[in-house]
């Protein structure tokens, strides 16, 4: 999430709290995105894929990226070397399937941001990539919470996709949001999605930091979940965290 000093949130911490603890909000958000940098090979193979042209990239994805393949220090190179692959073949055909109004919200999700972002993460063993309206366990934890024996119990909101942990918690670590249509700011389903996610990542944070034991509460400074919201082509990545300053 980028903190922008002209945002009215800016304006808020700084009546409140004073511009001191803005300044360190900022702080600690930059050394987190420092943090999250991609890796220098991975850096290095997008520089070199960076051209002017799409032949240019197409002659230059074309080239191996190893003589033989680790799946442990090659995972990154061939994961953006088939990703650009798959929309330079789209850009080079005739008809971009990419640029037609019919499209599917479905479409968009297996085609566009199952590659981008479901694939990026296969080579975690302890994660899992979930799609599907999918039910939000971290909103039923809320809206449940302090439901008694005998009452009915809320449902949860669904989620288009999310990325859980596959242990007995299944803590949702990034949730993802989409709509079929490219939105701007200001039209109803984007505001609706977008109140929706941040909803959704501040009940994660909460329940991330309620499966924490109660001896370790203390010793976890801060705790980070994502949101990914799309509508159409358009894409935009949410950062949610808990800052000990």
């Amino acid at each position: 999430m980028e903190l922008i000093k002209t945002s009215p949130i800016c304006d808020d911490i700084c009546k409140t709290f004073g511009e001191t603890i803005w300044l360190e909000l900022c702080a600690a958000c930059d050394k987190k995105r420092d943090r999250h940098a991609p890796p220098d090979k991975a850096l290095a193979y997008l520089n070199i894929l960076m051209t002017s042209n799409i032949k240019d990239t197409r002659r230059a994805v074309l080239e191996p990226i190893c003589s033989e393949y680790n799946i442990k220090e090659h995972y990154d190179l061939n994961y953006i070397q088939t990703v650009l692959n798959k929309f330079i073949t789209l850009f080079e055909l005739t008809n971009n399937p990419l640029l037609d109004q019919r499209n599917s919200e479905g479409f968009f999700q297996v085609h566009v941001f199952g590659l981008l972002i479901d694939q990026l993460f296969f080579d975690v063993p302890a994660l899992q990539v979930v799609r599907g309206e999918m039910a939000s366990r971290a909103v039923s934890f809320r809206k449940n919470m302090s439901r008694k024996l005998g009452k009915p119990k809320l449902a949860s909101t669904k989620l288009d996709a999310a990325l859980l942990t596959r242990d007995t918690w299944r803590v949702e670590l990034l949730a993802m949001e989409s709509s079929l249509n490219d939105s701007l700011e200001g039209q109803s389903k984007f505001l609706s999605d977008r109140r929706k996610l941040a909803r959704g990542l501040k009940d994660q944070l909460d329940l991330v930091y309620a499966c924490l034991p109660e001896d370790q509460k203390s010793m976890i400074v801060d705790i980070e979940v994502f949101g990914v919201l799309t509508s159409g082509e358009y894409s935009r990545c949410v950062h949610v965290l808990q800052v000990h300053l």
